[in-house]
């Protein structure tokens, strides 16, 4: 997070089966609320760009074990992320095959 200019950023990379990137984004957006909500953020960025890309099977990663584990669970809560996981859970209905995946920062890179 950049605190001097109220600002985040997220990224976003899409890899095929064979790990070569075929995608990414990046993105600064205002700053959250928490860091958390920074990375259900960027989970929902993640998914809108899969979505547009037309892929069909998508592993999503990220270093947020309580978003992840929301993802994974497959409900919203009544948190300031609730309903962050419930429009990335709409993204991603439509794919064919999707998991989420909780990593460590490093194993991202």
């Amino acid at each position: 997070m950049f605190d001097e200019l109220n600002e985040a950023g997220i990224g976003v990379v899409v890899r095929n089966s064979q790990g070569e990137i075929m995608a990414a984004l990046s993105k600064k957006i205002p700053k959250p609320s928490s860091v958390v909500v920074l990375e259900t953020l960027a989970a929902r960025r993640a998914a809108y760009f899969v979505h547009e890309l037309g892929f069909q099977d998508a592993i999503f990663e990220g270093d947020s074990e309580v978003s992840i584990k929301a993802l994974q669970d497959g409900t919203s809560t009544p948190t300031s992320y609730g309903y962050l996981i419930k429009d990335t859970l709409i993204y991603v209905s439509s794919l064919r095959c999707i998991s989420f995946s909780h990593t460590h920062r490093q194993e991202i890179l």
